[in-house]
């Protein structure tokens, strides 16, 4: 993800005009040779983003490649202080000639930093709130739901209010949003999206008031 963008810039510059022919209604690359998103199998590549590059040449390339781009996506999971303004929840990006910064990952979910395997629940907000990157994997079941606990569920519910908030005045302060989509699996799943988020006779992630607030900010997003 985001180091193959920045150890193997080259790589991004030579595919943009291939996907761009493709929005456009040109070549399917239907997995050819041509194909921009046509993967290495063999993978022998794998460990090239620590073999040492040339970093002032590096830098030139991705400087390249972000003047051929249309947006910046990043996966936005910084930690939040436990009490926290809107505002706060912007992430340091680097964004130049107006690009378009889009957040292409975003949410909360749940773990323990006792277990940094994500096998334990968080207990309190300030668990949560340090670590949304890492949740509760595998299909719902009642005795490890993380939103169980009062405290936080509390805390997903304002850290949403306050994104949604935040969101209608177009991100910012420093850096406006354009984009936010939420990962929508596993614990970070309160929309129920994920086939695994809910259960028969187990129960479900899904909070419905909190899909109700998203689905009411999407619809006013669209209005002309």
């Amino acid at each position: 993800m985001g180091a193959t963008v920045l150890f193997h810039p080259s790589s991004y510059i030579n595919m943009v005009p291939k996907l761009r022919k493709i929005l456009n209604g040109g070549s399917s690359g239907g997995g050819g040779a041509d194909d921009p998103m046509k993967g290495n199998d063999d993978r022998k590549d794998r460990n090239k983003c620590n073999s040492g590059a040339d970093d002032a040449g590096l830098k030139d390339s991705v400087n390249q490649l972000f003047e051929i781009i249309d947006f910046v996506g990043i996966s936005a999971y910084a930690p939040t202080p436990e009490v926290f303004e809107a505002n706060q929840l912007q992430t340091a990006a680097f964004q130049r000639r107006g690009m378009e910064l889009q957040f292409s990952e975003f949410g909360i979910a749940i773990f323990s930093y006792v277990a940094a395997d994500g096998s334990t629940s968080a207990v309190n907000r300030a668990q949560v709130a340090m670590y949304p990157y890492l949740g509760v994997w595998g299909p719902y079941m009642r005795n490890t739901d993380p939103w169980a606990v009062p405290d936080n569920y509390a805390f997903r519910n304002d850290f949403y209010r306050k994104t949604l908030k935040w969101l209608e005045t177009g991100g910012g302060p420093t850096y406006p949003v354009t984009a936010c989509f939420l990962w929508s699996v596993a614990s970070w799943d309160f929309l129920a999206i994920h086939p695994e988020a809910t259960i028969p006779g187990e129960g479900s992630y899904l909070d419905d008031e909190l899909m109700q607030l998203v689905r009411a900010h999407n619809i006013e997003q669209t209005r002309p």
